[in-house]
């Protein structure tokens, strides 16, 4: 019962853990993709005000547009990795031996 108990421990202390992680890293990148979005209305006031070109404005936007691919490349990276930590707590008696908590 003590090594049933540990296990689950273990399993929601990495649980937790990925969780903040993650949460961590989507947050940093919205943040990111707000800066690259406020960039694009500036560069938009510049090129009104004859101080960008449109070249400018095609490279903020194209920034904006690897900030959402960058967003769901880690939404299903993150996705991946829970489902490979399940299958990893799942069999960790195999990986560590029958006494690893």
């Amino acid at each position: 019962h003590q090594h049933h108990a540990g296990r689950q421990a273990l399993h929601r202390l990495r649980e937790a853990l990925g969780k903040q992680l993650d949460a961590r890293e989507i947050a940093w990148r919205e943040a990111q993709l707000q800066q690259r979005e406020q960039v694009v209305s500036l560069v938009r006031q510049r090129i009104t005000a004859g101080l960008d070109t449109q070249v400018d404005l095609k490279q903020a936007e194209g920034l904006v547009a690897q900030s959402k691919v960058d967003i769901e490349s880690l939404g299903e990276s993150i996705g991946r990795t829970r489902h490979a930590l399940a299958e990893l707590v799942g069999t960790e008696h195999v990986l560590f031996g029958s006494d690893y908590p």
